[in-house]
């Protein structure tokens, strides 16, 4: 010991203790039975310097005696107080029982004194906690207070033992004496745990004590987490105290348990976005519509708590079913009487509302907080309610489900068929992230509806989940309360029967598209889909289309439930000669929780164009990166030199993601203009950025796309005030209430992602560049030829055209096949002829307009030969085919719509001239003149206008100096009598987004 400087530290710490670890159990009639100190505990260097205490402790059921010693971490962490669970011993004492039934029946006279019955209820419930609180404190007082005297008689007999020689055998006899009392009393505990361990399932066989599970079950403090990331900003710094970690949990749980949709939207507004019900053909019976609003009864109830499990985890109110079976007789009555009012349009208690999110420990990094288990722990009261509503939906659920279902030995047969006989199809396994957490009520309550349950059960539906709140226990300590709004909550007995119902709405989707070929079975039938358990199975053809279908409903489904693959657990096994394109999976909503890639790597052209615009954003507003770390300087007699060591091209993406705070406007937020985007961005900067911060300067911001805003901070510690400590903030402008979510640096490609989600949400077809007046007639064949009109949006003025406007309209996706790229209307000999475009036509941004992708643009061509900018002025071009001008039939104000500024009416009078179609002179009637070259897929708008005299506004009009029948001419434009500079030529009349005003053709003068 003395060679290796270890310490005996029990011997140090008690040097006149004799420590005696070893008691033989061999005696003889005359001496005492021989004893030995056997057991050491030998510490050294920093341990020795940590060691608090070491004791040797008295143990019943062993001749050897454990040495307990104590050692103080620098880091350690201490357990909350955790939260009260009843001592179900207290039920067998009838004094107990007996002050449990005075409460409840004194109780009674204080109804009177509360405006609800609910809130009565309630506070008599939390009443009865604190008391059985105490009661149970009292009691397991008491008990440690016995063993602890044992064990203090016993230590005393043995210390006589070694004073007193004379008097062993007496001292030998007291010892014994209480070692059996003390055995007595762990017998008698372990009758208990026995007790306890059978209700959960395990067999016993040795003893079972406090102690004895103490030492065969891992610590309690291995439970704890010691350390934890940020769920969203790597860069913040690990939480290490209980504190920070659990308001790192709370953010986590709080981000996943919050709806990103608006709350409460009705069955019909969900199918106007899409219609995935339509499929869904099965109908609860009516006996079953009767059955499950039927009044519930007493009989029900008890039969739903003799069903429930004993010896679950405490609640918020502590009170475990064992209470409820044993003071049955007076609180059956009154949960009763609560559950019918539900029923009526009551409402639960707060308490029975709230769960306490405990976690559980998975596997992986103990860091990182998606590596831990959320489980809600809910009140026994709410229990009974869900598992009564569950015993009765149960019997009906075979009938709204289909077969394939949990069906698991059809998909391992499935597969045993592809391997053998080398099908062409494509097996995957969906995994769905947090799948109960993610769930959207609306879309529970709509399935609901549509498979004709009736208003009472989805008004108890309704209220077991709106307005319920959680808390996150870490560590024993609760974090602050907070409110769903989404989740069906694991631990609720019926959230596995509602998860089944609006999962069966996304695979009657699967199954019913013909698009989308399965495994055939024979005798007609195929498979395509199953459920195991929040697993999704798809077995379908790969080939492309139903691959792609597959996709669409599946994004469809996430958009409307809120649901989320996780595709790094997610498999899926393909025929070898196929490859699963990437266009058609990889813009699925993915799970980012994997390792990050190197970033100058997964750089492509598009993302490198963003990271130098927002550059440049930066340099222009003052705002320019600090390269002191990465850039060495030196300086000579007449020159200074510096040195860069690492890729540019990381250092400005690192810096970016460092400073870079991403604001996303969903739901209405959306679409409010960018003025008040970014006057939100300022005015959050404003209030959160304390004085030195904002002493730097205001950070850049840059607005890319319809709802983000990216604001790039001149510190990081300004960027962690910016992200604030909530995902989400809600905000109130003009009565109206809008959401709007934070997050750090999202690439381009998921911020596509986000774009594709809401392109599969809403698809709408616009029609471009037409005079209002003709609305109403567009509108009707819009709605006859492709589908009905789900929306309404207003009409726009056009950019470049303001006499002219854009109109959308919303068309359920289902009619995307119907849609076509032009609209003509006849009436007589006169024509209207305007372009159509959807959400799904490419969009140019260095145009500003539909027909190609920014990629393909040709002004980029032109402005890199020409090294000038592009120019902003556009024109629409016009043409009239068969007849001098467009009369429309009846009178004007039955079918004119005025223009947008005005009210002007652009309608022609009989009589009016108009200019021909090269500007030289008017048509005459009947006359027809060749239009210009149109390009394939270019948008153009044919109309014939009235003269100018008609307009109080001034409209663009084209005045050609050297007029040629494909539109090659050199011409001014001008607005009115203001005229603007020479455009040059350009070979193609009509380009998407290009438009010049020199290749229109214009009807008027």
């Amino acid at each position: 010991m003395t060679e290796r400087s270890l310490v005996d530290s029990f011997r140090v710490t008690h040097p006149t203790d004799p420590g005696f670890t070893w008691f033989s159990a061999q005696r003889t009639r005359d001496s005492p039975p021989p004893k030995r100190r056997l057991d050491l505990m030998l510490t050294k260097g920093a341990a020795w310097d940590a060691l608090a205490s070491v004791n040797c402790v008295i143990e019943t059921l062993s001749d050897h005696r454990p040495l307990v010693a104590a050692f103080e971490l620098a880091n350690q962490l201490q357990r909350g107080p955790g939260t009260f669970r009843l001592n179900t011993e207290l039920l067998n004492q009838q004094g107990i029982l007996d002050w449990t039934t005075a409460h409840w029946r004194d109780w009674q006279q204080t109804k009177g004194d509360f405006e609800t019955e609910e809130q009565w209820l309630q506070m008599g419930f939390r009443v009865t906690t604190r008391a059985l609180d105490v009661f149970s404190r009292i009691q397991a007082r008491g008990r440690r207070q016995q063993e602890q005297k044992c064990r203090e008689m016993i230590a005393e007999a043995e210390a006589e033992l070694e004073m007193q020689p004379l008097a062993e055998l007496y001292w030998q006899h007291r010892r014994d004496r209480w070692l059996q009392k003390l055995e007595d009393m762990q017998v008698e505990q372990h009758v208990i745990w026995a007790q306890r361990a059978q209700e959960k399932g395990l067999i016993t066989a040795d003893r079972m004590s406090k102690e004895t599970f103490q030492r065969i079950w891992p610590p309690r403090q291995n439970a704890l987490i010691r350390e934890l990331h940020h769920p969203f900003y790597a860069e913040a710094p690990p939480a290490k105290d209980s504190d920070s970690i659990g308001e790192y949990a709370l953010c986590y749980f709080q981000d996943i348990l919050t709806s990103i949709r608006e709350p409460d939207l009705s069955p019909q507004q969900l199918k106007e976005e899409r219609d995935l019900w339509q499929h869904t053909a099965v109908r609860l019976p009516p006996e079953g519509c009767l059955k499950l609003e039927e009044p519930f009864t007493l009989d029900e109830l008890w039969s739903a708590v003799k069903s429930m499990a004993h010896g679950k985890s405490p609640r918020s109110d502590g009170l475990p079913v064992e209470f409820y079976e044993a003071t049955w007789e007076f609180l059956g009555p009154e949960l009763l009487s609560l559950f019918n009012r539900i029923l009526a349009g009551g409402s639960l208690t707060h308490d029975m509302k709230k769960g306490i999110t405990t976690l559980i420990y998975k596997k992986g990094d103990k860091c990182n907080i998606r590596n831990w288990r959320p489980i809600s722990r809910l009140n026994v009261s709410y229990k009974i309610l869900a598992k009564l509503l569950a015993r009765r939906l149960s019997p009906y659920l075979p009938l709204l489900v289909h077969t394939d279902a949990e069906n698991i030995m059809m998909a391992v047969g499935a597969l045993e068929v592809i391997q053998s006989e080398n099908r062409q199809v494509l097996i995957a396994m969906l995994d769905l992230k947090k799948a109960y957490d993610r769930v959207n009520w609306s879309f529970v309550l709509a399935t609901l509806e549509h498979m004709g349950f009736g208003p009472r059960f989805q008004q108890i539906v309704r209220e077991l989940y709106i307005d319920a709140t959680a808390t996150v226990n870490v560590n024993g300590f609760q974090s602050a309360s907070f409110t769903l709004s989404r989740s069906l909550r694991q631990g609720c007995p019926l959230a596995s029967l509602l998860f089944t119902l609006q999962m069966e709405v996304l695979l009657n989707s699967l199954r019913a598209s013909p698009r989308i070929q399965g495994l055939d079975l024979g005798n007609g039938e195929q498979m395509k889909t199953g459920a195991i358990a929040d697993d999704l199975l798809l077995v379908v053809e790969a080939v492309p289309e139903s691959t792609q279908e597959v996709k669409t409903l599946l994004d469809s489904y996430a958009t409307l439930s809120e649901a989320q693959v996780n595709w790094e657990k997610s498999v899926y096994f393909l025929p070898a000669d196929y490859e699963l394109s990437g266009q058609d999976w990889d813009t699925m909503d993915q799970d980012a929780e994997g390792g990050e890639q190197d970033q100058a790597s997964s750089i492509d052209g598009a993302e490198e164009q963003r990271i130098q615009t927002l550059l440049q954003q930066c340099f222009i507003q003052g705002n320019i990166p600090d390269l002191d770390q990465y850039l060495e300087v030196d300086t000579e007699e007449d020159s200074i030199n510096g040195v860069v060591h690492e890729d540019f091209n990381k250092i400005q993406i690192q810096w970016l993601k460092d400073h870079t705070v991403v604001f996303i406007f969903g739901g209405k937020a959306k679409n409010l203009g960018n003025k008040e985007k970014l006057q939100f961005v300022r005015n959050l900067e404003d209030g959160r950025l304390r004085p030195e911060f904002k002493a730097l300067g205001r950070g850049s911001t840059h607005v890319e796309g319809r709802s983000m805003i990216t604001y790039i901070a001149r510190s990081i510690e300004a960027k962690e005030s910016m992200m604030g400590r909530k995902p989400e903030i809600n905000f109130t402008l003009d009565r109206q209430k809008y959401k709007v979510i934070i997050r750090l640096w999202l690439p381009k490609n998921e911020w596509e992602t986000e774009r594709e989600r809401e392109r599969v949400k809403n698809y709408w077809v616009m029609a471009v560049r037409f005079p209002l007046y003709s609305l109403s007639f567009i509108r009707t064949m819009v709605k006859k030829a492709i589908g009905p009109i789900v929306k309404e949006f207003e009409p726009v003025e056009d950019e470049s055209m303001p006499h002219l406007v854009n109109a959308k309209f919303g068309i359920d996706r289902s009619h995307e096949s119907r849609f076509k790229p032009v609209l003509t209307l006849r009436v007589g000999l006169d024509t209207l002829s305007a372009d159509l475009v959807a959400n799904i036509t490419p969009w140019c941004r260095t145009c500003r307009w539909y027909g190609h992708y920014t990629t393909e643009c040709p002004d980029k061509e032109e402005e890199s030969k020409d090294h000038a900018p592009r120019r902003s002025d556009r024109s629409t071009r016009f043409r009239q085919e068969e007849g001098s001008s467009w009369r429309p039939s009846g009178p004007v104000s039955e079918v004119s719509g005025g223009d947008l500024r005005a009210g002007v009416n652009p309608i022609p009078q009989p009589g009016q001239a108009t200019r021909g179609e090269n500007g030289n002179r008017p048509s005459a009637p009947g006359e027809t003149r060749t239009s210009p070259p149109v390009a394939q897929g270019h948008p153009t708008t044919t109309a014939n206008h009235a003269t100018q005299g008609q307009f109080p506004v001034p409209l663009l009009r084209l005045t050609p100096s050297d007029p040629n029948p494909l539109g090659e001419a050199r011409g001014r434009v001008s607005y009115g009598d203001r005229e603007g500079q020479q455009v040059p030529p350009t070979s193609n009349p009509v380009m998407c987004g290009r438009r010049n005003p020199h290749s229109a053709t214009v009807n008027q003068h």
